[in-house]
């Protein structure tokens, strides 16, 4: 028995709200940006402070903290690799001097012995 197969157009979705995501999955159809707050969460759903509660405090806390983070952390990391820089360079310094002293060493006992 033969029995026909309808192809499938992901493109549409019959009976999906278009405001409410892309209505093929549960997974991300929450965040519909449907005017409910950030992504839909209710977080900052009004511009007025006096009606924010202390979700919308937290969340300015860790986007405080998130932003401090980064910059403490990048001025770090620059200080160190411009630390390892330094010690790099100084390297070929430090042999230049260390022959350069063994040179005068052996320049003064060729002095002395003459």
């Amino acid at each position: 028995m033969y029995v026909p197969i309808t192809p499938y157009d992901f493109g549409t979705n019959p009976g999906a709200n278009p405001s409410s995501g892309c209505g093929c999955c549960g997974g991300m159809g929450s965040f519909s940006m449907n005017g409910t707050g950030l992504l839909g969460t209710g977080l900052f759903a009004s511009s007025d402070i006096s009606t924010w509660g202390a979700g919308e405090y937290i969340a300015i806390g860790v986007g405080v903290l998130m932003v401090y983070s980064l910059f403490s952390t990048g001025k770090r990391a620059t200080r160190r690799v411009s630390r390892g820089i330094k010690r790099v360079r100084s390297i070929p310094r430090r042999r230049r001097e260390a022959k350069a002293e063994k040179l005068e060493a052996q320049a003064r006992q060729i002095r002395e012995a003459a």
